[in-house]
């Protein structure tokens, strides 16, 4: 402030017509201007000083961000992986479960399949299984006691041709002379 007004005294001064340089002589100026000179290099000095101060709190802070960015990370990581881990032990149980359901119904058929089979096999009348071409898929043991061939003899053979079959009624029933394996024909 004291240079402000030196200088506007000077600036007065010479307006006046006043001399101007007894006013600049008196050496006050000089003496200013050094004061000056010694605060802006303090001024520099302070501000090299904070600028240090304000890298060391920048790279503190750059370090935190970083610190916490990577623990954020390894945190969310493991939360998917908990979370993916459960939810696969998740799944491995329902396939479990639906294996099991699957197997249980798979016994229970092949149960009634044994049961089914059992009661054809030990039945009194004859049965045969035959596809819409007339060929022999199946035969119980009784035929050979009702019709004299084994079913080895009928399975795979064509049944019209190998009992004689006339036709098939109206009804859709199956109409033929009585033929044995040992019947003249």
């Amino acid at each position: 402030m004291e240079w402000q007004q030196y200088a506007t005294e000077a600036v007065a001064l010479a307006e006046r017509g006043g001399d101007v340089r007894a006013h600049v002589a008196s050496g006050r100026g000089k003496r200013l201007m050094v004061a000056m000179r010694a605060q802006f290099a303090s001024f520099v000095q302070t501000e090299e000083a904070l600028g240090g101060v304000r890298v060391q709190a920048a790279q503190r802070a750059t370090r935190l961000a970083i610190w916490l960015v990577s623990g954020l990370a390894v945190l969310l990581g493991g939360l998917l992986a908990f979370i993916t881990r459960r939810q696969l032990t998740n799944v491995a149980r329902s396939y479990t479960g639906a294996l099991a359901a699957v197997q249980a119904q798979t016994d229970a058929l092949r149960e009634r399949e044994e049961r089914f089979r059992s009661l054809i096999e030990h039945s009194s009348d004859g049965i045969m299984l035959i596809d819409a071409a007339g060929k022999v898929l199946y035969a119980s043991p009784s035929t050979k006691r009702i019709l004299g061939f084994t079913p080895e003899e009928l399975v795979g053979r064509d049944v019209f041709k190998t009992l004689g079959i006339i036709h098939l009624t109206q009804g859709g029933l199956f109409e033929w002379p009585r033929v044995k394996a040992d019947a003249p024909r």
